[in-house]
């Protein structure tokens, strides 16, 4: 029924998550954290 294995999928779902996780952590420090952290 399935051509990959399950531990093979929930391992690119879970690093697909942890990716764009990071991505907008990233995105969201460089636009509020840092300005935030220069005007105080």
């Amino acid at each position: 029924m399935y051509s990959l294995p399950i531990g093979a999928i929930q391992l690119a779902v879970i690093t697909f998550h942890f990716l764009s996780c990071v991505n907008s952590h990233h995105s969201l420090y460089t636009s509020s954290v840092k300005p935030f952290w220069q005007k105080y």
